[in-house]
């Protein structure tokens, strides 16, 4: 994970951010990939959890909103997953126990199109769309037709016959340049209002915090023991270079950034100090 403010729209935790604060972003970049019409959402949730049982593993799709006649899954994923075909079936799976409650009939399922922008290739061809519907071995041609779609997009494959909408969509990604694309366009006003939102900086740090608050934690003892370590050797005399040279002696894993920010401090840095967080994910990315 980078630093906040470095945060691209290929990061999952933005590209999740950008679809929930505006829902039209998600049935426009579904209907791109799709190539269907989607007249109204119905409802949008960020990073379900699915799965009944509590033991059981649970998982966190990125995006996941329903219209009236399907459930559509959107998934960002920049590093290669080996086990991306089960990753996908179990999301399938799992959102299928989701949509059907006690006492409703297998044939009330919605259509389900679960989508994953990947940042490689995992078939090897070089395209930017695999599509996948489950057919018979012996004769392709024929069809489940059990109302799920996987589609993976892969944002450096060739261009080929997609549709120029979806190219448009898919460069963008790549090169971080909306160009003229209305919708590109719109993606990225939302990820800048997203990244200045100081609400949402606030609960990302407590996300932070909740996943690796022990190590931040020590990074921060670290940087305090290093700031009263300094106050001492300059109540001795010692500043400037001489100080520097001492204290990043005694500490070698002190970056020069780091030594910066510690020698700036009068009193210790706090618990939930952005600083620090964004400082750890710097030196141990996710």
């Amino acid at each position: 994970m980078k630093n906040i403010d470095e945060l691209k729209i290929t990061d999952d935790i933005l590209f999740g951010a950008v679809l929930t604060a505006d829902p039209e972003i998600a049935r426009q970049l579904a209907e791109r990939v799709t190539g269907r019409k989607i007249r109204k959402i119905l409802s949008l949730d960020r990073e379900k959890v699915s799965g009944r049982d509590p033991i059981r593993k649970h998982i966190r799709m990125d995006v996941i909103f329903y219209d009236s006649e399907a459930v559509y899954v959107i998934e960002m994923l920049m590093y290669r997953d080996k086990a991306l075909p089960e990753r996908l079936r179990y999301y399938a799976s799992a959102n299928d126990m989701d949509q059907l409650k006690p006492g409703m009939l297998y044939s009330e399922l919605k259509h389900m199109y679960v989508i994953c922008i990947c940042g490689y290739d995992p078939f090897g061809r070089n395209w930017r769309k695999y599509h996948f519907r489950r057919c018979c071995i012996r004769e392709p041609e024929i069809e489940l037709n059990d109302g799920c779609d996987i589609i993976i997009l892969n944002i450096n494959g060739e261009p080929e016959d997609n549709s120029n909408e979806l190219n448009s969509l898919l460069d963008f990604m790549k090169t971080g340049d909306p160009g003229e694309d209305e919708l590109n366009r719109r993606i990225e006003n939302t990820a800048d209002t997203v990244l200045n939102d100081k609400e949402w900086r606030e609960q990302l740090m407590d996300y932070y915090l909740t996943r690796y608050g022990a190590k931040v934690a020590d990074l921060r003892r670290f940087w305090n023991t290093v700031r009263h370590a300094a106050g001492r050797l300059q109540k001795l005399g010692f500043s400037g270079d001489e100080l520097r040279k001492m204290i990043l002696e005694d500490n070698p894993d002190l970056s020069e950034e780091e030594y910066e920010i510690i020698l700036g401090l009068k009193e210790d840095i706090p618990e939930n100090d952005e600083r620090v967080i964004e400082e750890y994910l710097k030196r141990y990315p996710l």
